[in-house]
């Protein structure tokens, strides 16, 4: 398989997932707890606050994945790396759903704080952006193009995680069912 058609395979169950945000794969104990937990804090009530724990979360979360694929890079399995990553999108998405989930405020509440918390990649994006803008040869006669590529489907996964989380946090429901 190509890395665009794993890339876009990847990108239609991120949006089935957050079209059918209802279902079993969201619902567990994790996420049960980590609502009653967040919801009982008072802090977290307020869209600035919850919108830098957001934050906070979606750097950790992010810088973590990144170490991890560095790691993954001397170990020698074919494909292991896809499922780590398809797993760092499942974390992301649980975290991404129990945070709003939590978050018991107005919709213009809710949409700050989701701004806040999603604009952690719109900055990842300026950075890819501002690389590939700048990117020289390492030296005379070197081809680019396999890092423009790479930094194109980075610049892609970035802006769908940006999204997601914006829907996952600013438009999710009310608590409800907890």
């Amino acid at each position: 398989m190509s890395f665009s058609l794993i890339l876009l395979m990847g990108l239609m169950i991120v949006c089935m997932n957050t079209i059918f945000r209802n279902n079993l794969l969201l619902k567990n104990s994790f996420t049960d707890n980590a609502i009653c937990l967040l919801s009982r804090q008072s802090w977290f009530q307020g869209p600035w606050l919850s919108g830098l724990f957001l934050f906070a979360v979606n750097a950790l979360l992010f810088s973590s994945a990144v170490l991890l694929f560095y790691s993954l890079i001397f170990i020698q399995i074919p494909y292991f790396h896809i499922a780590v990553m398809g797993f760092a999108v499942y974390v992301s998405i649980l975290a991404w759903f129990s945070i709003g989930k939590s978050f018991d405020g107005t919709r213009r509440n809710q949409l700050k704080m989701g701004l806040i918390g999603s604009s952690f990649y719109v900055l990842v994006s300026a950075l890819i952006i501002y690389k590939e803008c700048h990117l020289k040869p390492v030296y005379p006669g070197d081809d680019t193009f396999m890092a423009v590529i790479g930094l194109l489907a980075a610049l892609i996964v970035s802006a769908v995680a940006f999204i997601v989380c914006l829907v996952f946090t600013a438009f999710s429901g009310k608590r409800g069912n907890v």
